[in-house]
């Protein structure tokens, strides 16, 4: 299966030519250094109602095309005051070919017993790093060494011309592994990732896209 990283937090997974997206992104939500989205997919996923993450107007949707994918839902918080101040957030379990992802959105609050037992050992983690509107760096490491995916790819931290300039650093979360080396870390020269069952345990660096 091919995932591909958008910016941000928006993915795209490909199985058997069939295309879902995840939390696309606004214009100008996340900064000038991203690129504008126009996408073509099968199926859209959205976290929760921020225009960093449901911009549907960015994909365009086909239909027809059987899906290789089974997708189960998770309810958990956007902060830690239980969605007091951001609402909730939806965590999608999406699964092919026995190979099992899952994107945490823009979790705050760490997940309960019952859902980490839900998502524990899953082949791939796409996580987000950044902390202030989600968990911080270092929750997120901990988070990453409770469910200890087989791949981690770290998401939603800052970047270079990013709009909200008080996210933290990936660096802020990666660097963790080289005093604590649960999962080696492994610097990708794009942004696009092959997993299959024979992937070796890392955390994936995927480059930003080009504007």
């Amino acid at each position: 299966m091919e995932i591909i990283w958008h910016g941000h937090s928006c993915f795209e997974l490909v199985e058997q030519d069939y295309h879902i997206v995840i939390d696309p992104y606004e214009p100008n939500s996340v900064g000038p250094s991203f690129p504008v989205l126009q996408l073509e997919a099968d199926e859209l996923l959205i976290s929760h109602d921020h225009r960093d993450h449901n911009y549907a107007k960015a994909v365009t949707l086909r239909s027809g095309r059987k899906s290789p994918f089974t997708i189960s839902t998770m309810e958990t918080y956007h902060d830690v005051m239980k969605g007091r101040l951001r609402g909730m957030n939806t965590v999608h379990i999406i699964e092919t070919n026995g190979l099992r992802i899952v994107h945490l959105g823009d979790i705050g609050l760490a997940p309960t017993p019952d859902q980490l037992e839900q998502i524990k050992g899953c082949d791939v983690l796409m996580i987000p790093v950044g902390g202030i509107f989600t968990i911080e760096p270092t929750s997120a490491f901990y988070l990453t060494e409770k469910i200890m995916p087989r791949v981690a790819i770290p998401m939603h931290f800052k970047v270079e011309g990013h709009s909200n300039w008080r996210l933290r650093d990936a660096e802020d979360y990666i660097g963790i592994f080289n005093e604590q080396p649960i999962l080696p870390v492994k610097e990708y020269d794009g942004n696009t990732l092959t997993i299959t069952t024979d992937t070796e345990p890392h955390v994936a660096v995927l480059k930003m896209p080009a504007k």
